[in-house]
């Protein structure tokens, strides 16, 4: 009922070293070990992302019977991919060719948009067109634009996956 009736309030984020502490002592209470590296890099992968680490998380536990390794990591992270993959294929599937030429450069780190070289490397058409592109996928909830109005992709498993697995980018 309320899907797409909501305006995006971003929280203030938790700092990286509570993420690491609640987990390594959730693990701990569990019996299980895991490396505070191998968390903040979670941390930076989900961007701070209370659902998917707690999600993740949990594939974690459930894929492990004591020390979690990076090999469990990238397991459990190869699981959410599985699960959230559909999700991920239909809201590609919905964009236009500009709209994807637009997330492409997004993931290429590009900020400005506008200009002629941008444009013309990624096929936009024109600075008109740009802001169409922009607003399309602002208005899709794909990304939003921060106090610099720099584009930030909403989803932090949704630009791994679209930059590694369709963009196929190391």
């Amino acid at each position: 009922w309320f899907y797409r009736q909501v305006e995006h309030l971003p929280l203030c984020p938790v700092e990286d070293r509570e993420i690491i502490e609640h987990v390594v002592k959730g693990f701990s209470m569990g019996g299980k070990v895991i490396d505070r590296d191998l968390v903040l890099g979670a941390c930076r992968l989900f961007r701070g992302d209370l659902w998917y680490l707690n999600h993740f998380t949990a594939i974690c536990d459930s894929k492990s019977k004591g020390f979690i390794n990076e090999g469990i990591l990238m397991d459990a992270l190869k699981s959410m991919i599985s699960i959230h993959e559909p999700r991920f294929q239909t809201m590609v599937n919905d964009l236009t060719d500009h709209q994807l030429s637009l997330m492409r450069a997004i993931l290429d780190g590009v900020v400005k948009f506008s200009s002629s070289d941008v444009i013309e490397k990624y096929r936009l058409n024109s600075s008109a067109n740009v802001r169409r592109v922009k607003d399309a996928l602002k208005k899709k909830e794909i990304i939003t634009f921060n106090e610099k109005d720099e584009p930030v992709i909403l989803d932090p498993l949704f630009e791994y996956w679209i930059g590694k697995y369709y963009f196929v980018r190391p």
